[in-house]
């Protein structure tokens, strides 16, 4: 029994897994499933799933490519049903093989278009981008475009200005490495001027608030 001035309180009880998975979580507001890898006493990130599976299956991935030499039930899934996909993970760099398994995450808004973070407007005959969680800012518009590729280029540079080497982008990430050696070069007090500069920086002639394009132009930009 405790004594009177005992004000130890009893071990809490840990809550039942909320996936039958490894490394994967229901999330309860949005009711999908998150991937999360343990690295280095860190957690990282890999994502948002419509699925247990494959969120799960991302994670597997990402204990293969990051952990090396894994014990019998590690993974979720045989890891023969990854051989066609392991040689290209593992030639990335491990910030870019982060980036990759994200981008097969369904928490990132493709719109009504094949690429990220752009949608087509049929009243204006043009490609619209936006951006979430920008600088401060829930959403942030970054203007319309003639081609879809424009309007994904548009996205790619205002993640690289908020998010560096971190970004999710439609093209990759090393077709923006005079964006990423600018961001590097400036200072804490200059950052967010090269930020705004680096995000708004397509906008320039290609893109239109107000004017809708001639003649109903076709959905141009996709692959």
């Amino acid at each position: 029994p405790r004594g009177r001035g005992d004000s130890s309180m009893p071990a809490p009880v840990p809550l039942p897994p909320s996936s039958k998975y490894r490394g994967v979580a229901a999330h309860k507001q949005t009711g999908r499933f998150e991937s999360h890898l343990w690295l280095d006493g860190k957690q990282v990130y890999l994502g948002s799933f419509d699925t247990e599976e494959a969120a799960a299956r991302v994670f597997d991935r990402a204990c293969l490519r990051f952990r090396g030499d894994l014990p019998e039930g590690a993974l979720n899934f045989p890891e023969a049903s990854y051989a066609d996909t392991m040689p290209a993970l593992h030639a990335l760099s491990s910030e870019e093989a982060v980036v990759q398994l994200r981008r097969e995450s369904q928490g990132f808004a493709r719109g009504a278009c094949e690429y990220r973070g752009v949608s087509w407007r049929p009243s204006t005959g043009r490609w619209e981008a936006r951006i979430g969680r920008f600088l401060g800012k829930r959403y942030q518009y970054l203007g319309t475009f003639s081609s879809g590729e424009d309007a994904a280029r548009a996205y790619d540079r205002a993640a690289v200005a908020s998010r560096g080497k971190a970004a999710v982008t439609n093209f990759h990430l090393s077709q923006y490495a005079a964006e990423l050696q600018e961001l590097a070069a400036a200072s804490e007090d200059e950052l967010p001027a090269v930020r705004r500069r680096i995000a708004f920086a397509a906008t320039a002639g290609k893109c239109s608030r107000l004017l809708p394009a001639k003649g109903g132009a076709a959905k141009s930009g996709s692959r």
